[in-house]
């Protein structure tokens, strides 16, 4: 690896553990009962648990750094229940107590579309023009009704009929 020592230093066993003794010595503290090379031991089974530690963490790193590569982006628009063609409303007004709506763009399934109201009742369109892209619905004056014109590619247009 890049941070690796080159140059590694060893004492001999017995230099090391007199050296050990003279340094208590000289702080007159009780000297060590331990022999060296059990304390060298020891340090390095410490150190064993630090250094396969270390290695995990930067693998778990490593995944994360990289983890963005493994989603695939998503073409189109990813909201379920919106057409990926678009879906317009051209006109709208209403004769005779019918609500004609003209819409363009996406192919649309004029046989399932409907008109809710507030209470729940759903109404079928009355009649629909597959050329011109307009439906008739019921009109039903001062009550909110929601209006949905599915897609044939399984978009949904919602629209909100509020009265005035």
């Amino acid at each position: 690896m890049f941070f690796r020592k080159n140059k590694k230093y060893q004492m001999n066993m017995d230099t090391a553990n007199t050296i050990l003794q003279n340094v208590f010595a000289a702080e007159s503290q009780a000297p060590n009962t331990i022999p060296f090379d059990k304390l060298v031991l020891r340090e390095k089974a410490n150190t064993r648990f630090y250094d396969r530690f270390l290695v995990m963490l930067s693998v778990v790193v490593l995944f994360v750094f990289l983890s963005p590569l493994a989603f695939i982006p998503i073409t189109g628009n990813p909201i379920t229940g919106f057409s990926s063609g678009t879906l317009e409303l051209v006109d709208d007004y209403v004769e005779k107590d019918c609500l004609y709506l003209q819409v363009d763009g996406a192919p649309v399934l004029y046989k399932d579309a409907y008109l809710e109201t507030t209470d729940g009742t759903r109404y079928s369109p009355i009649s629909f023009d597959e050329k011109t892209g307009t439906l008739c619905f019921p009109y039903i004056e001062n009550l909110e009704s929601n209006i949905y014109i599915p897609t044939m590619d399984g978009g949904t247009l919602h629209l909100l009929l509020t009265p005035q």
